[in-house]
């Protein structure tokens, strides 16, 4: 459960520097760049991994 936690934190993480990286890069340069898209892809493919790679405990059978 806590490396879950871990995993979710961090992709969360990396999603949000991408996306403040890309706004920053647009208003300044008038366009998002490769770096700031890049980062935001891997942070959504990490936490689409670590969601499958560690499911939740719960019981519920609807999820």
């Amino acid at each position: 459960m806590r490396k879950r936690k871990v995993h979710l934190i961090l992709s969360a993480l990396l999603t949000a520097i991408g996306v403040l990286l890309a706004a920053f890069k647009i208003v300044h340069d008038s366009e998002p760049g490769l770096i700031p898209l890049v980062l935001i892809a891997l942070g959504v493919a990490w936490h689409v991994t670590a969601r499958r790679r560690f499911p939740s405990k719960t019981t519920d059978p609807g999820q």
